[in-house]
């Protein structure tokens, strides 16, 4: 597992910000540096205590046990740009300093591989830019901004209910302030099997307690609400690189609001005849 989240953080600064421009201008300014100690100034000794800190950081941070979400890491976005722009200008201000021409090779080199990785990165997040300003123009909705409302609409005081529900039990909780049971881990489960709740909701994605939830929708009648809404496992996702095959998890930022293809994978409710 550790090797594993080493592998998902350097995946994440690879792909979604600017670690090869940022290992591209670290080489220059060491192999243009070295031979000149004089040239060292207090900034070269700031950027390269400040990339052993990341390098350190990625380590430690592997050692949670659980999977490395973007959250853990984002801290470490500030400090890998303040590396490239200091070893970016260093590198300009020794070959200028160096070599008068000022359009020389030497000194265009490090411009053109700068403008060229950092163009490389952008082209290679296109859609997800183009995502986040399609949702900063269109309301996203997950499920839960369809079942909730719903609840709202069709119970006069939601703070009588009994909620039935797997997954973000804690939302039902904090908008409807209803009892909510079962729940994500089942603290109470032989307990919570001998109440009757007036509304199930049921997020299929995530199959745990199925035989309590079937159970409980064979005790009573229900009626069966379906929502124009895709049944994601989650209502939305913050990570943009958590597609992982090999642990059969595919879970990643929606920019829109997803439809179901076919009814059958549809969000549903279930109320209390």
């Amino acid at each position: 597992m550790y090797w594993f989240n080493v592998g998902v953080v350097f995946r994440y600064f690879k792909d979604l910000e600017f670690l090869w421009l940022a290992i591209a201008m670290k080489l220059m300014s060491v192999i243009m540096l070295k031979k000149n100690i004089s040239e060292r100034s207090p900034l070269f000794k700031v950027s390269n205590f400040l990339s052993l800190f990341f390098i350190v950081s990625i380590f430690c941070i592997a050692k949670i046990p659980n999977f490395i979400y973007t959250r853990y890491v984002i801290f470490l976005h500030p400090i890998l740009v303040i590396i490239i722009i200091i070893d970016f200008f260093m590198v300009l201000n020794y070959v200028y300093n160096n070599n008068l021409k000022f359009l020389k090779f030497k000194l265009m080199a490090p411009a053109v591989i700068f403008l060229g990785l950092f163009c490389f990165t952008i082209i290679g997040n296109v859609e997800n830019i183009q995502g986040h300003l399609l949702e900063m123009n269109n309301r996203y909705k997950g499920p839960l901004d369809f079942t909730i409302p719903f609840i709202q609409e069709n119970f006069k005081n939601t703070e009588n209910l009994v909620i039935a529900a797997n997954y973000e039990e804690t939302s039902y909780m904090y908008y409807l302030k209803s009892k909510v049971i079962i729940g994500y881990v089942g603290n109470n489960l032989q307990e919570d099997f001998q109440v009757t709740p007036q509304v199930i909701a049921y997020r299929i994605p995530w199959r745990n307690h199925l035989n309590i939830f079937s159970q409980m929708l064979n005790r009573v009648p229900y009626y069966n609400y379906t929502f124009p809404v895709y049944d994601y496992q989650v209502n939305n996702y913050a990570e943009l690189n958590y597609n992982f095959p090999e642990f059969n998890f595919y879970m990643n930022h929606q920019f829109v609001t997803r439809l179901p293809a076919d009814p059958m994978f549809a969000t549903e409710l279930f109320i209390k005849r």
